[in-house]
């Protein structure tokens, strides 16, 4: 079976602007099966007991941990503690010694020239986790914000994230490992006197970047037992992104085996196909379709289904995925 979610939300434990409530009353309305949280520095969500099933939701709480200058940000997940250590070589070994989950988060974000939009991206190799965030709703839509475009973008804000982040993706095919994204949800708020509104609320991007994740059917939904099937899912690439906006991806899968690479598509679309070297297939989609090609073995391959001018799904398979 396939579960849809999302990751990297954040809530009022740190920046965001929600309680860990009604981010997964947020969720349940939106549908989805899981929520991510990964609030700055704190695992808050976890201690208060937030880990399990919660109306129709299953709530995996983590942390978004960062070096001593806030740069290089690691989405940790599965951990019951915050490593003690501000360097981020250390906190990856801690959180694999937990048993847990790291994810580089928006390697190769790009500022803007605004307060608080300054860049968070990685200055040092990603190496050691066990995969990379390669597409990030705000963090693509904050790329080169001024004061002249901003109310363009707020206006239009999808314009800036209709496709991964390319260099995200070379990372991710230098790193291997599992390819996620998320939309890094604040629930935004704006305020002048005594007008207050919310630009980015936690179910508009709920609408937007979905997690899908490959989990058997009859997966143990109990607290530690659920959040260790989907982590293991995540892990082993049995995952991939989609934009919402532009269908729904239900039906969509892929699967490489040895050298054959399997697809199924769940309508009208291009699929593209790629290794760290480039484009290596690009085959038209009239309508729902399943298709097989032979791929080089034994390297990590991304499956890109494009719609109009936009990315639909992306999905990333490490050298082993099954």
């Amino acid at each position: 079976m396939v579960l849809t979610g999302v990751l990297h939300v954040h809530t009022r434990h740190s920046d965001g602007t929600g309680s860990v409530e009604e981010v997964i009353e947020a969720a349940a309305r939106c549908g989805l099966d899981f929520i991510g949280i990964n609030d700055h520095r704190t695992l808050a969500a976890r201690h208060e007991g937030w880990l399990g099933m919660h109306r129709g939701v299953f709530v995996l709480p983590g942390a978004e941990l960062e070096d001593s200058r806030r740069n290089c940000h690691v989405l940790a997940y599965g951990i019951d503690s915050l490593p003690s250590t501000r360097d981020t070589r250390e906190q990856i070994a801690a959180i694999r010694e937990a048993g847990g989950l790291s994810i580089a988060a928006h390697p190769c974000e790009r500022g803007g020239h605004l307060p608080g939009t300054r860049s968070y991206g990685w200055t040092m190799p990603v190496e050691g986790v066990d995969g990379v965030e390669v597409w990030n709703y705000m963090s693509m839509w904050k790329a080169g914000l001024t004061p002249w475009n901003f109310r363009d973008r707020v206006v239009r804000p999808d314009r800036m994230s209709i496709h991964p982040c390319d260099e995200s993706i070379r990372r991710w095919f230098s790193c291997g490992g599992c390819a996620v994204g998320g939309p890094d949800a604040h629930a935004i708020r704006l305020g002048i006197g005594r007008f207050h509104t919310c630009i980015f609320p936690y179910e508009m991007l709920f609408s937007r970047l979905r997690m899908h994740l490959v989990i058997d059917s009859d997966w143990d939904r109990r607290d530690v037992q659920g959040e260790r099937a989907i982590l293991d899912s995540i892990r082993a690439g049995r995952c991939f992104v989609s934009n919402a906006l532009l269908g729904d991806a239900r039906g969509f899968s892929a699967r490489v085996d040895g050298g054959r690479l399997s697809v199924s598509v769940p309508g009208r679309s291009e699929v593209v196909v790629g290794t760290a070297s480039g484009e290596i297939a690009r085959i038209p989609v009239e309508d729902s379709a399943c298709m097989e090609m032979e791929v080089p073995a034994g390297v990590p391959l991304s499956v890109e289904v494009r719609k109009g001018e936009g990315t639909w799904i992306w999905c990333g398979l490490p050298c082993s995925s099954r």
